[in-house]
């Protein structure tokens, strides 16, 4: 009986769940088909490489050996008076180390030299300064007179490297250099004479080895007030007569050796003559 009762509450259960339950249709959609794309995968493209722009620096040139320049005359007067008169060529050998480490010489001529206003005359004075302006660069040559003999003692250049066919790849070519020469004992002239000198001289700085160099040297300090415009009565140098008596010896030489060839040729000359007797 009861089970017959549980049965019959079951069914009514089922039944009252099937009415309420709603049918769901689909609801037609306005919107067009759904197209579904496809993603394309683009061929593969080789890198355009572009063309390198950076060149090889052209090297640096070496500094031409220059021969030394025309001797140039000086003159530090009062009025119709000089107390100095120099002429010599001149000319400055500097050794640097170009922008590549390279090590090179650069030859600074002395040209286009003029004195400069600042030298005066002092006729009482024992040391004179010939201050001598060329190329935006100067160098002045200290004179002493010790009673006996009068000399340079004392040389400084003042110098820019800044023209680059002279020091090409200088890595401070617009930095003034000093070079100071001391103890020196150029153009020394004895009594009232002046030097003079057709080899010339050489002098080397005390720091950077900066080799100096003169030829065609005349000069003339300490001169007396009324001495004019002339120079004085010529002293030779060493080097000059170093360099005369060279030809002299090659010519000496020369005509020993005409005179053996000569002597030799008639030693056998009577020979050939006494050898031709005894045959007879």
């Amino acid at each position: 009986m009861r089970l017959s009762l549980v049965l019959c509450l079951s069914c009514a259960a089922l039944c009252a769940l099937a009415d309420d339950t709603t049918t769901l249709t689909p609801s037609s959609s306005t919107e067009g088909p759904i197209t579904t794309s496809s993603t394309t995968t683009p061929a593969p493209t080789t890198p355009t490489i572009a063309p390198s722009t950076s060149t090889t620096p052209a090297p640096i040139p070496v500094p031409a050996v220059l021969p030394l320049p025309a001797a140039i005359e000086y003159q530090v007067k009062d009025g119709n008076n000089s107390c100095i008169l120099a002429t010599f060529a001149a000319q400055f050998n500097i050794p640097y180390n170009q922008t590549n480490t390279q090590s090179v010489i650069g030859y600074l001529n002395v040209d286009n030299a003029v004195v400069d206003p600042s030298t005066k005359c002092d006729w009482n004075a024992t040391s004179l300064d010939l201050k001598i302006n060329f190329e935006n660069n100067y160098m002045v040559l200290s004179f002493k007179n010790d009673g006996t003999k009068r000399w340079v003692h004392q040389l400084v250049l003042t110098y820019t490297p800044s023209n680059a066919t002279i020091f090409p790849g200088h890595p401070h070519p617009d930095v003034p250099k000093t070079e100071t020469y001391s103890n020196l004992t150029l153009f020394s002239a004895l009594g009232e004479k002046s030097y003079f000198c057709t080899a010339g001289e050489q002098a080397t700085s005390d720091v950077d080895n900066v080799k100096a160099k003169f030829a065609n040297v005349n000069v003339d300090a300490f001169r007396p007030q009324n001495a004019g415009m002339n120079y004085r009565e010529k002293q030779d140098c060493v080097n000059d007569d170093v360099s005369d008596l060279v030809p002299i010896a090659v010519g000496i030489a020369l005509l020993a050796l005409v005179v053996i060839v000569l002597i030799a040729y008639f030693i056998g000359r009577r020979r050939s003559r006494r050898l031709a007797y005894q045959s007879v």
